[in-house]
């Protein structure tokens, strides 16, 4: 099994309303050091969690130190999918993952049970989250934008949608945008003269959170 585990970095997350949205497309085409460097793509995820929801509730405790657990592919290219443990340590994140290929694209449930059967995906979860364990909850879509700016990547997303694992039809969307500022600690200084020019504010904010809530998991949204 070979793992890909990122080095911590930064990121920051803050929510754009839909009235704001105009504000950041003015921002880019006025900013000529920030620029486009990626296709657009469709980001598809489902998350685990515990029976109690032991993701969510440390999210909305604000622990220091958390894990979650995602599948996420792009576009339609389920076969080609990764398994991703997300590490959060303060205000830093890095990220253990491993490549899942050949996944059923026939449904939801199908493929959910295919990973569960993955051997890669066992040993990940056995080294990383041996104590745990986890069921699929919640699939949340939407379209992703990136974007560069002296060594920061900025994504912008999206047609932003949840539905339960266990009921497709179930389906809620929010009509508003996240953009993300993901850099390493050595461009802080950089991150801090882009912020100070940036028309938006910081939040705190998490798509399967939101996801949770909106779908009667939790209260949050």
């Amino acid at each position: 099994m070979t793992l890909d585990i990122s080095k911590f970095r930064f990121e920051f997350k803050y929510y754009v309303n839909k009235f704001e949205n105009r504000n950041f497309i003015d921002y880019v085409k006025s900013n000529s050091k920030l620029f486009k460097i990626y296709p657009s793509r469709i980001v598809n995820s489902i998350y685990y969690d515990t029976h109690d929801l032991k993701f969510v509730s440390e999210n909305l405790s604000g622990a220091s130190f958390r894990k979650k657990l995602r599948l996420r592919w792009y576009n339609n290219n389920l076969n080609n999918a990764n398994a991703e443990i997300k590490i959060k340590k303060n205000k830093m994140n890095a990220k253990v993952k491993v490549k899942i290929k050949s996944l059923s694209t026939i449904n939801t449930i199908k493929y959910i049970n295919d990973l569960n059967k993955n051997n890669y995906f066992k040993r990940m979860i056995y080294k990383y989250l041996p104590n745990e364990t986890l069921h699929p909850k919640i699939r949340v879509t939407y379209h992703r934008d990136y974007y560069y700016f002296k060594g920061l990547i900025i994504t912008f997303d999206k047609n932003i949608s949840f539905t339960r694992i266990n009921g497709e039809k179930n389906l809620k969307k929010i009509n508003d945008y996240i953009m993300e500022i993901k850099f390493s600690s050595e461009k802080l200084d950089i991150y801090n003269q882009l912020k100070s020019d940036l028309p938006f504010r910081i939040s705190r904010n998490s798509k399967y959170v939101t996801g949770m809530s909106l779908l009667g998991f939790c209260r949050y949204y």
